[in-house]
């Protein structure tokens, strides 16, 4: 069903830039993005109509897909992005999920947002410009603490910073069901049932074999239970076990 709404997102889109110059999705997910990507391919859409990603920030994860008549010339970024920054009280610390909590309690929709960055000197996330202005005028609070939302223009933005909380694990091998069981605490049984399921997610594609191999570099998510990235190697241990660092997303 999902794929189906994407996809049919994508030929409403094509028709759009065809008709009238430019269009775009709303924001998308990376693996909702290699899946567009793909059926763009497999139509060869990207024959007829000039195609670029983009969410905003240098390094963004959520993206729009951009679809452009080659045509009609450029476009203009700022009419498809309203960067907003968050202003508060030095001593009040403001993190991601209260920011996304504090929008979706408003009745923002996901993917009218695009990446929230909270590690630079105030937090900053981009939004479609028809939600900026809702945003603005029902964001005064985010938990308990007063805030005050301004737009800002995209060069503010800069780069995406990881938000990452670092931990060493210990498994037996790089299989990916073996490093679910040890990153998310479960069984190796649990990880396989898990895989059957679609809920592991390697590199922003869904997993089916459970003898898939991770290595460095590689981001790996558990459906309702978050997203690690790992680090590094660290070496092996006398019982000849493997020592990671990954980063869980915080």
């Amino acid at each position: 069903m999902e794929d189906k709404i994407l996809t049919n997102q994508i030929d409403d889109q094509i028709k759009k830039a065809k008709k009238n110059g430019v269009s775009a999705t709303k924001f998308l997910t990376p693996t909702q993005l290699i899946e567009a990507k793909s059926y763009i391919s497999y139509n060869k859409y990207d024959k007829e109509i000039e195609i670029i990603d983009d969410g905003g920030y240098i390094g963004a994860e959520r993206k729009r897909l951009i679809f452009i008549n080659k045509d009609w010339g450029d476009f203009e970024r700022s009419s498809l992005f309203t960067p907003i920054c968050i202003e508060h009280r030095k001593q009040d610390v403001i993190g991601h999920r209260d920011i996304l909590g504090a929008l979706m309690n408003i009745g923002i929709e996901r993917n009218t947002i695009g990446d929230i960055e909270t590690k630079n000197i105030r937090p900053t996330l981009v939004c479609l410009p028809e939600v900026s202005q809702y945003i603005l005028e029902n964001i005064r609070k985010i938990g308990n603490i007063g805030v005050v939302v301004k737009i800002i223009t995209i060069e503010e933005l800069g780069t995406r910073i990881e938000e990452l909380k670092e931990e060493l694990v210990i498994t037996s091998s790089m299989r990916i069901d073996c490093l679910v069981a040890e990153i998310y605490k479960i069984s190796r049984n649990q990880a396989s049932d898990f895989i059957q399921q679609g809920k592991i997610i390697h590199n922003h594609k869904l997993v089916i074999k459970q003898d898939e191999l991770v290595k460095e570099g590689d981001i790996i998510t558990l459906r309702g239970s978050g997203k690690i990235k790992i680090l590094s190697i660290e070496g092996i241990t006398k019982k000849d076990r493997i020592k990671l660092k990954i980063g869980r997303y915080i």
